[in-house]
């Protein structure tokens, strides 16, 4: 079986990622507290002396630095907490190789992996340090070999990170001719996701790339500031 795949490496790794999530979601959580009011607040500055009459410029700056950090409740911070939840998912979980994060997108192609893996879905693997019997596993058929530079994604059966891995389809009965080093391995199979494959190929048809092309172009010329002030005129 061979697919297509992101071609950089990457680091996989799970502990600093679920470990800033916690993070994130703690600081969201204390942000989300009430905020005390103003006599609820603990002074930390002494009392004025008797017949001195406090700054009120300064009082005035205090209460616009107070406004200014204080936080947003309401449905935009819940919008925000969400965005941010989001990023640090992408940054450490689905951030590609080839820009230093530990995920490669492969669409299945054939059906040698029938019925785990179908022909048009979507598999999204981590790198890790090493590999098992039982992991279903995407990587190039090494250098010198027939086919050099393709992505195979089958499960190993055997071997070792210093021998090479045995690797066969589900739906085979023999092991597949290669036998892939650890450099050669692209990742474990971390999500799958069944039929997403033919969905993004289709988005990048070119003729639905076409068809978005024109809607584009027509809504800007039909909201062209020129075509606004000719319908004013009249």
């Amino acid at each position: 079986m061979e697919a297509d795949a992101q071609r950089s490496g990457g680091r996989g790794g799970l502990g600093p990622g679920l470990a800033l999530v916690a993070l994130a979601a703690l600081v969201l959580a204390t942000s989300c507290l009430p905020w005390p009011q103003p006599s609820q607040r603990l002074s930390l500055s002494p009392p004025p002396a008797e017949g001195v009459a406090p700054a009120p410029a300064r009082r005035g700056l205090r209460r616009r630095l107070l406004d200014a950090v204080r936080p947003r409740l309401g449905p935009g911070l819940l919008v925000e907490a969400l965005v941010l939840a989001l990023v640090v998912a992408w940054f450490f979980l689905f951030r590609p190789q080839f820009l230093g994060g530990p995920a490669a997108y492969v669409i299945v192609s054939g059906h040698s992996m029938v019925p785990t893996l179908r022909d048009g879905d979507l598999v999204i693997v981590h790198r890790q340090e090493a590999y098992a019997p039982g992991d279903i596993v995407a990587y190039r058929i090494p250098k010198g070999e027939p086919g050099e530079g393709h992505i195979v994604i089958h499960r190993v059966v055997g071997g070792s990170d210093a021998e090479g891995y045995v690797t066969q389809g589900d739906n085979r009965s023999t092991p597949d001719l290669w036998r892939p080093l650890p450099a050669d391995v692209v990742g474990k199979l971390w999500l799958h996701l069944p039929g997403v494959g033919d969905l993004l190929g289709l988005l990048r048809s070119p003729l639905l790339m076409a068809a978005v092309a024109a809607s584009v172009t027509a809504v800007l010329v039909l909201t062209a500031p020129g075509d606004r002030r000719r319908d004013e005129g009249t």
